[in-house]
């Protein structure tokens, strides 16, 4: 299976009962590229094409393999978001054990041993989905460590990390619905979460 067929199949698991007119639109192929591989894809099995009603329309279905396929698929994505994953909890590790690292000197009895290091392991988890690259990862964690440095300057909550041993964030942007293009909303998230700031450190 190469790369178009695995984005055709993923479009069409995520939304059981696509239109051929939106799996073009969600997989970004031509019409006759979009044809060729759906025609391919329906002769191996993988999806169900039916056709039927007034006006016409063309509902697209995974089959049974076709679910395994698409379920592959989003193990194999899983898989390398894990890598970039991987990267910048070790990066973070890093950069908390670097940036905690003038505390050493003091910690001198006993009690504190390894203190530095229990706290960098704490560090769990991390999930970002589109996964960074390249800078964007640097990017990243240096927004995580500013975010994490605003919410525990304040001694309150401080405390409540410290009794409740566990600080848990989540925010999952949901844009399926909103009705922008691709240009439209990329310039909306700039305006919307990105321009303040810049405005803050007077660059624009």
């Amino acid at each position: 299976m190469n790369e178009v067929d695995a984005r055709i199949i993923r479009a069409v698991g995520d939304e059981e009962g696509l239109s051929f007119s939106a799996l073009k639109k969600k997989s970004g192929l031509s019409w006759q590229a979009a044809h060729e591989h759906l025609e391919k894809l329906v002769g191996e099995g993988l999806i169900r094409d039916v056709r039927g009603g007034f006006p016409r329309t063309r509902r697209l279905y995974l089959t049974e393999e076709g679910k395994k396929a698409y379920e592959g698929i989003k193990r194999a994505e899983a898989a390398e978001r894990a890598i970039n994953v991987d990267y910048i909890i070790g990066a973070l590790r890093a950069r908390v054990k670097e940036t905690t690292s003038y505390l050493e000197p003091f910690l001198t009895n006993a009690h504190y041993a390894g203190l530095i290091d229990q706290f960098v392991s704490s560090i769990k988890s991390v999930a970002l989905t589109p996964p960074p690259e390249g800078e964007e990862e640097e990017g990243f964690i240096d927004a995580l460590l500013l975010f994490l440095s605003h919410l525990l300057k304040h001694r309150g909550f401080r405390e409540k990390v410290a009794k409740e041993r566990r600080l848990t964030f989540l925010l999952d942007l949901d844009l399926s619905s909103v009705q922008l293009t691709d240009e439209d909303l990329r310039a909306a998230l700039f305006f919307g979460l990105v321009y303040q700031e810049l405005r803050r450190e007077g660059k624009v």
